[in-house]
């Protein structure tokens, strides 16, 4: 999970300089996309059974696989992402909820005291919006580029949001994250 935290604020942190010089910032959010996905289903994997663990994680290239088969046929590099990114989402959407139904029924601890189920709950809720963002989008560009503006500070403040609080699931004691399998 630090990882994966270090590698998101390196993204933004690239993103975030390339708009400040007016730079076209959608590039890097495509090819991050995929690390993005990656690293995420591996995390919330980490909390389940052995089997749907391994179906997790071999999604991980499918998804990867089709990604670059979209990016390369479909998706613009100067535009948002209107397939790679809401398919995404989707999936960890799904994956979130499904960790949550899972750590719901199996935790041997609180639920609400547990990483598991506090990782679940922001990647849920993150995806989300993020699903909605880039769903609109295109059209919110449309009617202009201010509009899109505030909707993406609105983004970077729910990630900001969510990273905030893995930090505080990967510093909840090991001892918690023990569910029974």
């Amino acid at each position: 999970m630090a990882l994966y935290m270090v590698v998101d604020f390196f993204a933004s942190l690239i993103q975030w300089i390339l708009a400040e010089y007016k730079l076209n910032n959608l590039w890097t959010m495509h090819y991050y996309l995929p690390l993005q996905y990656g690293f995420t289903v591996w995390v919330l994997s980490s909390w389940l059974r052995t089997t749907e663990q391994r179906v997790a994680r071999y999604s991980i290239p499918v998804f990867t696989s089709i990604w670059l088969i979209v990016f390369v046929t479909i998706e613009e590099v100067t535009r948002l992402s209107v397939v790679n990114k809401p398919v995404e989402s989707a999936l960890l959407v799904f994956l979130s909820m499904y960790v949550i139904f899972f750590l719901n029924k199996e935790a041997r601890i609180p639920l609400l005291s547990h990483p598991g189920f506090l990782f679940s709950s922001l990647t849920l809720v993150y995806f989300i919006g993020v699903m909605m963002l880039f769903l609109l989008g295109n059209n919110i560009l449309t009617v202009s580029t201010e509009v899109l503006g505030q909707a993406w500070m609105i983004q970077s403040i729910v990630g900001i949001m969510k990273n905030v609080g893995y930090s505080v699931a990967l510093v909840v004691p090991a001892s918690t994250k023990e569910t029974s399998v």
